[in-house]
């Protein structure tokens, strides 16, 4: 059963870009047309204010590129490498893993005004806390405009492998195979605080209607905060 519903996460992930896809090279309608947003690189030292201490964080680069008026691919990754195995018991975790990395395919909805937030869906791939999850979002990011780079979404993740049950009794904070996800950033270039900073979070929190062995705490639940001051200027292309 646990293969079947695997394969039709898999199966879901690969079809809806591409039925996306097909469906807006069909879709001629000038008011998706209207409105060009240019894709963005934003690279920032960073350095966490919340959640699990990471000791020799560097930098992050968040990436948005719009392969169509209504597909775009969105996602970061934070080039910090923790030193330390979150369990030193543990012989299959390696010395060094990746912190957070995600990217996701979207499908937005038109906008009548081109300060309006840029409402989404999307399927992808995420690693929080040197986990790898799968899963979908909803959300809104401002592609333009004053709050420009900030979004908001809200998702489903399920851990790419099965929880090692032996393990799991040995860490504090539980895995969990079934997940509820909030993903933010603020950046502003009219208040003055957030002129030259961003400030991105994530919140991961295991479902109780699906994960039963172990039931999820408010113990598990895992947040990262991170205070990043961009390199330069957004380079938008």
């Amino acid at each position: 059963m646990v293969k079947i519903q695997n394969c039709l996460i898999i199966a879901i992930l690969f079809y809806l870009p591409v039925r996306i896809v097909a469906q807006t090279s069909e879709d001629s309608s000038a008011t998706f047309r209207s409105i060009p947003d240019s894709s963005f690189v934003i690279i920032s030292a960073i350095q966490s204010i919340s959640g699990k201490d990471v000791e020799d964080e560097f930098f992050d680069i968040n990436l948005m590129q719009f392969f169509s008026n209504r597909v775009f691919g969105f996602g970061s990754i934070d080039v910090a490498l923790s030193s330390k195995a979150s369990v030193e018991a543990d012989t299959l975790l390696t010395e060094k893993k990746l912190t957070e990395a995600n990217y996701y395919i979207n499908y937005c909805w038109p906008r009548s005004r081109r300060d309006s937030p840029l409402l989404f869906a999307g399927v992808g791939f995420r690693i929080f806390d040197g986990v790898p999850y799968l899963g979908f979002h909803l959300g809104g990011i401002q592609a333009s405009g004053k709050l420009h780079t900030s979004y908001l979404a809200f998702g489903y993740l399920r851990r790419a492998y099965k929880v090692n049950p032996a393990l799991n009794e040995l860490l504090d904070t539980k895995e969990h195979e079934h997940n509820l996800f909030i993903s933010m950033a603020i950046h502003s270039r009219e208040i003055p605080f957030l002129h030259n900073l961003r400030i991105k979070g994530g919140l991961l929190i295991p479902t109780r209607f699906w994960n039963y062995k172990p039931r999820p705490t408010e113990t598990d639940i895992k947040l990262r905060m991170v205070l990043e001051i961009p390199i330069g200027s957004i380079l938008s292309f």
